[in-house]
């Protein structure tokens, strides 16, 4: 069953080649974005959390 759905699914992106690329090609984008946002959200969410103390504390500029 499985091997029935691969092989009409690597038709259809052989028969629409150009459509199925630009899916590929958008849908990599949006996942390197979401990677890098996430990441940049966990980074900013951990800074100072070594400190035992971390809530009280103020940051001076």
């Amino acid at each position: 069953m499985i091997k029935n759905h691969l092989k009409t699914a690597w038709r259809t992106l052989m028969h629409n080649r150009i459509y199925s690329l630009s899916n590929l090609i958008g849908l990599t984008i949006a996942l390197l974005v979401f990677m890098l946002i996430s990441s940049l959200v966990v980074d900013e969410l951990s800074y100072d959390r070594q400190w035992s103390n971390s809530m009280n504390s103020t940051e001076c500029e």
